[in-house]
């Protein structure tokens, strides 16, 4: 496997878990009172959004929100596919930052 193209797979897998997100949210209509994991649903994707103008805040967003979504289900009582779809956007955003950190 060829080095360069494993970020742009990561990224476009990341995307596709993020839209998989989404629908099973809504699929299922989940929400526990005051948590929802829509909102670090719509946090990752405001993250790759901003992406495109500002690096950083956007892997932050990605990262950040990836990695609190995967830790989501053990703290409510929510479907563990969260966890499993929110891996390749924490690792998304981590690598984005890594890959920042080294150009500067």
């Amino acid at each position: 496997m060829n080095a360069l193209l494993l970020p742009a797979r990561l990224r476009w897998l990341s995307l596709a878990a993020l839209a998989v997100g989404f629908a099973l949210y809504f699929a299922t209509d989940f929400s526990l009172g005051g948590s929802s994991p829509l909102a670090l649903l719509l946090a990752i994707g405001s993250g790759w959004l901003l992406r495109i103008k500002e690096p950083i805040g956007g892997n932050l967003l990605v990262g950040f929100g990836g990695a609190a979504l995967l830790v989501f289900p053990f703290l409510y009582e929510a479907p563990y596919w969260y966890s499993l779809l929110a891996l390749p956007m924490a690792v998304d955003g981590g690598q984005g930052l890594w890959h920042w950190w080294n150009e500067g």
